[in-house]
């Protein structure tokens, strides 16, 4: 499990630490990643999951979640 494993970190560390969870999962070692960099983290995970005030609002593949207007526009700043 890892929480806010970009906070306050150099974006070259950073990079490192994402390369680092992509290669696990590659080996097919699974994780539960807590992270506020949503698109960088959505972008190597199967699932996602999208809480605001505690609360699941959206589940599904991470996939459908980065293609979904609505969630992008609400939840992803985008």
């Amino acid at each position: 499990m890892l929480d806010e494993s970009s906070a306050g970190l150099f974006p070259k560390v950073t990079e490192m630490v994402f390369n680092q969870i992509k290669g696990l999962h590659e080996e097919g070692i699974g994780a539960i990643i807590i992270e506020q960099d949503t698109n960088r983290s959505l972008n190597i995970s199967d699932r996602g999951y999208v809480l605001a005030m505690g609360q699941n609002q959206f589940d599904d593949s991470a996939d459908k979640i980065l293609n979904n207007d609505q969630i992008r526009k609400a939840y992803l700043g985008g």
